[in-house]
């Protein structure tokens, strides 16, 4: 009992930075828990072709959230931070709003070119238009986030992050089972309720605590810059998830679900 009361003394005397990194690996941790408990019972809902749709599904939306947010909230976000940090909720807000016209230019020529698209992409209109929701919200919250790692803000990341975790969880494999005529929209349902709703009052609060007056600011220097880092981006996605894609042009459904598993 001495020894526990200890080490809540020396966390209580600790640095910011320290009980940041505290939280920020214990919210990792947790996160990866939670998934390795509702990822096996995701399995038994779904059927095995369901299985391989929805990790096409997963390829192309890491693949088109690099291409439609050009990863604003990386590599220059970090930049800019570090040089105005007064202006981080200007930047924030610059860069996210930025996201969402890129974003919704890209999957509106992506529905544009569907049929030509269609089969290449082998995912249905319905579930490109969840994706563009998905990416953009996800989008929304990868900023807010970033900004609070930079700062140590270790409390409020690590509760939004955690509960988002696990309602998406929930409500994924809740969906499953409800929506029993697609249970793969009810999968992707799941996590897209969460992200939008947290999304949305993320981003305004963001806009609420920033300038309208100074909201292009920082566009042509973001794409200036993220621009030649997508090769770099998109290598190390095409590295790990285009052997999904590769089955299944070459094989089936089935054969995707089997490999994933």
């Amino acid at each position: 009992m001495k020894n526990v009361v200890d080490l809540v003394e020396k966390y209580r005397r600790s640095s910011k930075i320290f009980k940041a990194s505290i939280w920020f690996v214990g919210a990792s941790i947790f996160n990866n828990c939670v998934s390795i408990i509702t990822q096996p019972i995701i399995n038994r809902i779904l059927s095995v072709e369901e299985i391989g749709l929805y990790n096409v599904f997963n390829t192309w939306h890491s693949l088109f959230l690099i291409l439609a947010t050009l990863n604003l909230f990386a590599g220059v976000l970090e930049v800019l931070l570090t040089e105005e940090f007064e202006n981080s909720n200007n930047i924030i807000a610059s860069l996210s709003s930025l996201t969402l016209i890129t974003s919704c230019i890209f999957f509106s020529c992506i529905l544009i070119f569907y049929p030509i698209l269609k089969q290449l992409v082998s995912i249905s209109q319905k579930y490109i238009v969840l994706m563009c929701v998905y990416i953009m919200s996800e989008a929304i919250i990868q900023f807010w986030c970033s900004e609070k790692r930079f700062c140590y803000s270790y409390k409020a990341y690590s509760v939004i992050l955690i509960g988002l975790f696990v309602t998406k969880s929930f409500l994924s494999i809740l969906f499953s089972i409800i929506i029993a005529e697609d249970r793969v929209f009810g999968r992707i349902l799941g996590l897209v309720i969460p992200s939008l709703t947290i999304a949305i009052f993320l981003y305004w609060n963001i806009r609420r605590n920033s300038s309208l007056k100074k909201i292009s600011q920082y566009w042509r220097r973001a794409v200036l810059f993220n621009l030649p880092l997508i090769p770099h981006y998109l290598t190390s996605i095409l590295m790990s998830s285009a052997d999904r894609i590769m089955i299944q042009q070459l094989s089936t459904m089935k054969n995707v679900g089997l490999y994933s598993v």
